[in-house]
């Protein structure tokens, strides 16, 4: 979970720029780490940025002037492993154009299809999620098909990674095809790689084998600001004006995001959601309240960042997917609803729970990810370390190869108590 960026030579003001590239990195990013981290590592900061100091120097000595800032970013990753806090990473250049790119709610500059997919041991990869505004979607590819060939090529038989053929064949910028197993159907799509300008949002399912009257909610990250909690509310309101009766909101893999969108999205399913922010120096609170999102800072309205133009309710039945590579804000929005009586299926979630970070920017183009708070509860309470769920299922990848209704699905659909 994350705040929005702060320019690192900003913040630093007056420090001085070191002798190298390598070292001007280092200096600058090690400064911030020192103001700023309060994460719940156990490792002494100042003793290991000492300690690679001394290792920076050494690599550098032949070129004390010219030392180029890939060694500062080398240097600087081995302290940030020893650190040992997930919630706080170095981000190269291209990562931090991407990041940026997709909190502002813009897509990737590179060709996609709108597809996430995980590989099988077989080499086949089963279809995660599938934006409802990229080639993909419009072929007619939907979450849970299988796919077994990338332009005629057996993904069991060949060499290659099925990943890496897909983004091959993308980058092409020619039609491709796709071969896809759904139940015992063979179904082949073609599909023509194309820049999405719009970052992926939230989408709602029905039919495909659930049960009328209910909709899988697949909610795929929190990064892009002003849009997620907008867009889920939008499809809230979507389910209510189609009579659905039960949402299944599917978090799986979703890795986290901003602070601001996970409360949003959350709000259609319970009153007024907060969290308490604990820095170092000040206790903030975000929250939303009729229709807006609101940040307190030592219990003083410091500002409004936006608000939903037409908020939305659900009253129907939910539960909520989540397994182990469900993180940070991820955690939050499930977390919340847990403590709602809402009903969390499926694996122990990361364990990025208990912390946000803040992105920095830095002089080589790149940005420091820093765990700069400690979550707790409106009442105060600590958050925990990551979340249990209330019926815990495996996420085998397996299971979800050809079909929507994994394991995890049909448990959900128990607790409706609904039949196929």
């Amino acid at each position: 979970m994350r705040w929005k960026q702060m320019t690192v030579w900003w913040l630093l003001g007056g420090v001085g720029l070191a002798a190298s590239p390598a070292e001007d990195l280092y200096t600058q990013s090690t400064k911030v780490l020192q103001d700023y981290y309060f994460g719940y590592s156990t490792q002494n900061l100042g003793t290991l940025i000492n300690t690679y100091r001394t290792e920076l120097e050494d690599a550098c000595k032949p070129r004390v002037d010219t030392c180029p800032v890939e060694v500062g970013r080398s240097t600087l990753e081995h302290l940030l492993s020893d650190l040992n806090d997930p919630h706080t990473y170095y981000l190269y250049p291209e990562e931090s154009v991407e990041r940026d790119r997709a909190q502002a709610g813009q897509g990737s500059l590179t060709p996609r299809i709108g597809l996430t997919t995980a590989p099988l041991p077989s080499k086949e990869r089963v279809v995660l999620f599938v934006r409802d505004d990229g080639p993909a979607f419009r072929a007619g590819i939907r979450a849970g098909d299988l796919v077994t060939a990338v332009a005629g090529k057996d993904l069991r038989e060949t060499a290659a990674d099925g990943g890496n053929l897909i983004a091959e064949y993308t980058q092409k910028n020619q039609p491709f095809e796709l071969t896809v197993q759904r139940g015992s159907n063979v179904l082949n799509f073609t599909v023509q790689g194309e820049v999405l300008m719009q970052a992926p949002l939230p989408t709602l399912t029905t039919g495909t084998g659930l049960p009328e009257g209910v909709g899988l909610l697949q909610i795929p990250d929190f990064e892009a600001y002003q849009e997620v909690g907008t867009k889920v509310h939008a499809l809230v309101r979507e389910a209510n004006t189609r009579n659905l009766k039960a949402l299944i909101v599917d978090l799986r893999n979703n890795e986290g995001g901003l602070l601001m969108e996970w409360i949003s999205a959350v709000a259609p399913f319970a009153p007024n959601p907060a969290v308490l922010s604990v820095a170092k120096d000040e206790v903030s609170r975000l929250e939303y309240r009729r229709g807006s999102l609101q940040l307190r800072v030592n219990d003083v309205l410091a500002t409004t960042f936006y608000s939903i133009r037409s908020p939305e309710e659900w009253n129907g039945k939910l539960a909520v997917l989540v397994n182990k590579d469900t993180a940070s804000s991820g955690e939050y929005f499930a977390y919340f609803l847990q403590k709602t009586g809402v009903k969390i299926i499926g694996e122990p979630t990361a364990g990025l729970l208990n912390t946000a970070s803040q992105t920095f920017d830095l002089p080589d183009q790149g940005a420091l990810v820093i765990t700069t708070v400690k979550s707790a509860s409106p009442d105060g309470t600590p958050y925990p370390e990551r979340l249990t769920p209330d019926i815990l299922v495996s996420d085998d990848l397996t299971a979800r190869a050809g079909t929507l209704l994994d394991p995890l699905v049909r448990r959900a659909l128990e607790e409706f108590e609904l039949t196929l």
